[in-house]
């Protein structure tokens, strides 16, 4: 005698039934309305080739992006609204989805074992940061992450890398379920991602890994020989730095203070004191698209900003480079550190203007306020030859 398998979603804990809630049973299939992706979205993350992933044997901080509505969209867990096989008695779940922005719901593992075995691959949830990392599986043909933390992966958590059509694209790929040899697909009607075999291919979605990093912050410059990325995490605070925003020039703001790193003309005219080898006079930032001025205080995803600086040079400044410490104020592991070389100036009585790399916000950056603390330095010059301090937020 066949036994019906209900699959019902259902609120998680400490959620309530509502219009958040999906329709409570997943669409069949032939009712679905699936995404279909015909060409790839513009703007594409920084993805790590499959072979790094081979080598690596798995990614403890990636981010999975997938191609949907034409935008590269990462994909999230969802642990308000749980699916359920048979009430929960064999099988129950958190959907998984896309968000809007990268957050710690985003923060995947990816496992190959075999090493370099594509059709053994699990992925596991890394957004605790901690042992607890469930596996993800297919519950009533849903895409959800294992609720039973504990326990070694099965058939049912295996899946498979398979190339895409897209052959200029070596580095994005579709999953397979190994199990029922089944793709991942994504469902408008329920908002999540399913399993289905599709008679078009342009329904297969089409998958990317980002490390987590990479794709938590924001900035992101054009690759140009002058641009040197490194990562580290966001110093301390210097308390002696002066506070200025960016693009106010130094003397406007502090022409009676003598704590910062410099001074701006009035200051050091003032205090009788010589003239600093390096004077910023100020910054403007235009939209590259639409060529609008923009504020330094708000920053728009899915824009790119040019940023034009202005400087005495009081001395030659040789090898003058601009170090940016960015973090997020309420994400501590949201942080990044870039150094751009800005070339040699010679001494002069005008001023510099000095176009900066252009600089893409994606729009799936995580949103809020951020902190970032700008040093310039020269090699022909000790120390430091100014510090700022500033907030922006991103929108």
């Amino acid at each position: 005698v066949a036994i019906p398998i209900f699959c019902a979603m259902s609120p998680g804990p400490g959620q309530s039934v509502g219009a958040s809630i999906r329709p409570p049973e997943t669409p069949k299939p032939g009712r679905d309305r699936l995404s279909a992706c015909t060409r790839l979205p513009d703007d594409p993350p920084p993805f790590l080739s499959r072979q790094r992933l081979i080598e690596a044997g798995g990614v403890s901080s990636g981010v999975l992006f997938a191609a949907i509505g034409g935008r590269w969209l990462p994909v999230r867990v969802h642990r308000g609204l749980v699916m359920r096989r048979l009430g929960g008695l064999l099988a129950a779940g958190n959907c998984i989805g896309t968000s809007s922005e990268v957050s710690f719901e985003s923060r995947m593992s990816i496992q190959i074992l075999p090493r370099g075995d594509l059709s053994a691959v699990f992925f596991r949830t890394n957004s605790r940061d901690d042992e607890h990392m469930p596996f993800l599986l297919f519950i009533c043909d849903t895409f959800c992450e294992r609720r039973v933390v504990n326990g070694s992966a099965g058939p049912w958590e295996r899946m498979s890398l398979r190339s895409t059509r897209f052959v200029d694209a070596p580095c994005v790929f579709h999953i397979v379920s190994h199990f029922s040899r089944q793709y991942v697909c994504y469902d408008h009607t329920s908002g999540f991602f399913v399993r289905r075999n599709p008679a078009d291919k342009a329904h297969q979605v089409v998958f990317g890994v980002v490390a987590f990093d990479h794709a938590a912050v924001p900035v992101f410059y054009d690759a140009e020989e002058s641009v040197e990325v490194e990562e580290e995490d966001l110093a301390a605070e210097n308390s002696a730095t002066t506070v200025a925003k960016p693009g106010q020039t130094w003397a406007g703001s502090h022409a009676n203070s003598t704590s910062g790193d410099n001074c701006g003309p009035s200051s050091f005219a003032d205090f009788g004191s010589v003239a600093p080898a390096f004077v910023f006079l100020g910054s403007s930032v235009i939209d590259l698209k639409t060529k609008e001025s923009q504020t330094h205080e708000t920053v728009v995803r899915g824009t790119t900003r040019e940023e034009v600086l202005r400087f005495l040079a009081n001395e030659d400044l040789i090898g003058l480079v601009r170090t940016e410490k960015v973090a997020h104020s309420s994400l501590a592991k949201f942080a990044t550190s870039k150094t751009i070389k800005l070339g040699d100036f010679l001494k002069r009585d005008t001023p510099y203007e000095h176009t900066m790399p252009s600089n893409h916000v994606p729009w799936y950056a995580p949103s809020g306020v951020w902190g970032m603390e700008i040093t310039y330095a020269a090699a022909n010059v000790k120390g430091p030859l100014r510090k700022e301090v500033a907030k922006f937020t991103i929108v």
